[in-house]
């Protein structure tokens, strides 16, 4: 994953993705902060990568399809859990304490 800083024009490699699938394709950015989805072999894990301070964390959710993760505030991810990777009409809306 890279970002472009367009004022500086220079390139900032976050992390390399592990595995190229559509449902690591989902990201937001809000305040200076990025969030995104990575699929890996039986989990999923949600990424917030801080743009000003280059620090990326990861959370571990206990699904193996989720997308659309959305920054709420500094606090909460809420996200997408697809309940049956085969049929994506399944899903239900999850919110990730990032506190606790």
């Amino acid at each position: 994953m890279i970002l472009y800083d367009l004022e500086q024009q220079k390139e900032i490699k976050v992390q390399n993705i592990k595995n190229y699938e559509w449902l690591n394709s989902d990201y937001f950015i809000k305040n200076d902060n990025m969030v995104y989805v990575e699929k890996e072999s039986k989990t999923a894990v949600l990424k917030t990568y801080d743009i000003k301070k280059n620090k990326l964390k990861s959370y571990p959710i206990p699904t193996t399809a989720a997308g659309w993760p959305t920054l709420v505030n500094q606090n909460f991810i809420a996200y997408v859990e697809y309940l049956d990777d085969e049929d994506l009409d399944l899903n239900k809306l999850m919110i990730y304490d990032l506190k606790n």
